[in-house]
């Protein structure tokens, strides 16, 4: 069995080349798709591969994606952004992992490193690691990011594009525990990227398959990066119509409503929550620091 890495970039100088380092000895072939980079990237990128295509994303993720596999020649895809990398001592479970039969693609845990230890679900790192870069923790998220090369396994959504919907049969898909490192929060164009993305979202919301996580994305996006608290609580609530037991949502509708003084309201929420998600910690830290905020 052999392994395609598929890669977009555009302004990556500073990332792609230890990404591609750290899959040396584990793919076969690297597929680098380049969105107009005015920088170095290009170059460093044709250090690793010949394979390395010019094409505008066009505010479509999704079609770019399913251009680098429409390039691939081996067995399995692994799908890397620039600011990632994969630790050498999964090679070997990678290699392991594709050699099974009764699985077509494979989720891994994404570990975005971060030193805010207000950001929900923050892990503190107890072992630091050669790739934990001395950041204090990281916020994660499984994510499919291995699979079969195959022409049904394609890509959908402009945005937090994934292949989730064209895998029909979710048992062949596999759970790990395997990390990809992901630095993003190294970056300093977080601002101008997300709000980006909340542009594309807002233009091309009817091609989404996952209609609560958009909206989800978007009050984080109104909230975090635009401080439009009532924008955002309007998304986290349509969010919820569609899909009313992702936690995130719930916690994105108290800290807006928080950041509004509305305390009532937060509370309330929280009550929702505690009743959907029992015994949850992080629901009862967030309790604690809003009434201690109404205090005030």
């Amino acid at each position: 069995m052999s392994i395609s890495l598929c890669m977009l970039t555009r302004n990556e100088e500073a990332f792609v080349e230890q990404a591609l380092n750290s899959v040396k000895g584990l793919v076969d072939e690297i597929i680098i798709v380049d969105d107009n980079s005015s920088d170095k990237t290009v170059e460093i990128a044709k250090k690793f591969t010949d394979k390395v295509f010019s094409r505008s994303l066009d505010n479509n993720f999704a079609e770019a994606r399913n251009f680098t596999l429409q390039k691939a020649t081996k067995d399995w895809i692994l799908i890397l952004d620039a600011d990632e990398v994969i630790s050498s001592k999964d090679h070997s479970t990678i290699k392991e992992l594709i050699q099974d039969s009764n699985y077509v693609a494979y989720s891994l845990m994404q570990a975005s490193y971060t030193n805010d230890s207000s950001q929900f679900s923050f892990t503190p790192i107890t072992n630091p690691s050669k790739e934990s870069k001395g950041f204090k923790g990281y916020i994660s998220c499984n994510i499919i990011r291995l699979f079969k090369n195959h022409q049904n396994i394609k890509f959908a959504n402009p945005v937090h594009e994934s292949v989730d919907a064209s895998i029909q049969d979710k048992n062949k898909i596999k759970k790990t525990n395997l990390f990809i490192h992901h630095y993003q929060f190294e970056k300093q164009d977080q601002k101008e990227k997300q709000l980006r993305y909340l542009k594309i979202y807002e233009e091309k919301i009817d091609l989404f398959t996952n209609k609560a996580k958009v909206y989800r994305d978007m009050g984080i996006i109104y909230s975090s990066f635009k401080q439009e608290y009532e924008k955002a609580i309007t998304c986290f609530k349509k969010s919820l119509e569609f899909n009313e037991n992702n936690i995130k949502t719930y916690v994105g509708l108290v800290m807006c409503y928080t950041k509004l003084k509305q305390f009532k309201e937060a509370l309330n929420i929280l009550e929702i929550a505690g009743k959907k998600f029992q015994n949850n910690q992080e629901i009862a830290k967030i309790k604690q620091a809003v009434h201690y905020l109404q205090s005030l």
